[in-house]
């Protein structure tokens, strides 16, 4: 199993449900994928995986992205699987974090997976001056739910 504890920043609800996002840009047409729940208390979230993710949470060459998201009350979400961009609106979500699967003989597709060891990991977002952004590892005590997210680290 894996986990995350993290920070939920200001604006955060006294409770709630949270979920990882999977960002999944590698096919056409692009689809966030939910898979791992948690919660939130207020300034404090948690989510957890008990398995690698389903395929279809990863990229086709190994890497799989996840953002956290503090679902506002009375959203609801299924279990696990391909759900609608509209999940995230009016959620906070992680903008400059992220959770980093590489799958073994992962890719170099995205040349800034190199430092990420084989499965689960963090990273933060390291803005380009021009082009995509890209991630570097992180601890994931330091992974921040933005609940007013506005632009979030573009790495596709």
């Amino acid at each position: 199993m894996f986990s995350v504890t993290g920070i939920v920043g200001t604006g955060a609800p006294a409770t709630a449900r949270t979920v990882v996002i999977w960002v999944v840009t590698s096919g056409s047409p692009d689809y966030i994928y939910k898979y791992g729940e948690g919660g939130s208390s207020g300034a404090q979230f948690v989510v957890s995986f008990a398995a690698v993710p389903p395929p279809a949470a990863i990229n086709a060459y190994g890497v799989g992205i996840g953002i956290v998201a503090v679902l506002p009350p009375g959203v609801n979400v299924p279990t696990d699987g391909m759900v609608s961009d509209s999940v995230i609106d009016n959620a906070g979500y992680t903008t400059d974090h992220g959770i980093i699967y590489k799958a073994p003989g992962a890719s170099n597709v995205v040349p800034w997976i190199g430092p990420f060891p084989e499965g689960y990991s963090c990273g933060v977002c390291v803005r380009a001056s021009s082009g995509f952004d890209s991630f570097q590892p992180t601890t994931c005590s330091t992974v921040e739910v933005d609940m007013t997210p506005m632009n979030a680290c573009n790495w596709t």
